[in-house]
């Protein structure tokens, strides 16, 4: 399974820098997750491309319309957030290491929902990709 912020949802939707690279990789994934409010993400960058005239109200539509259709199909896994993943996600990232690049917060706050230790942000990844079979997307 790959793990996904909405900004690389919004690639496997719109055509934009990245797309097919990120469409690439996603297709070779057997599962696709993100965190829940993730969807909310999408909609709002749909609704963004909408605002700025990259897109028309219809094909604005006819995307989410398509999301709609690949939710329904079991395309997408949504992983719940609690109060309690911020608040770890919030505690690991007051301890990490200056050193380290965390990417978006979403996928730091889905490895803080998976209850591991944080020594070190790089371990906290690759233990995550053993463990659960994630993919972490870098682009």
């Amino acid at each position: 399974m790959i793990y996904l912020d909405a900004s690389y949802i919004v690639k496997c939707y719109l055509r934009e820098a990245g797309s097919a690279e990120v469409l690439k990789l996603v297709q070779k994934s057997l599962g696709r997750s993100s965190a829940l409010h993730g969807r909310a993400e999408f909609y709002s960058a749909v609704h963004r491309r909408l605002r700025e005239k990259h897109l028309s109200a219809r094909d604005a539509a006819a995307v989410w319309k398509q999301f709609e259709s690949d939710e329904r199909s079991g395309l997408w896994h949504w992983l719940p957030i609690t109060e309690t993943v911020v608040r770890r996600a919030c505690n690991a990232f007051e301890k990490l290491d200056a050193r380290y690049f965390c990417g978006p917060v979403t996928r730091f706050i889905s490895l803080a929902r998976q209850r591991i230790s944080f020594p070190k942000f790089t371990a906290t990844i690759e233990y995550c990709c053993k463990r659960r079979r994630i993919s972490v997307l870098t682009v």
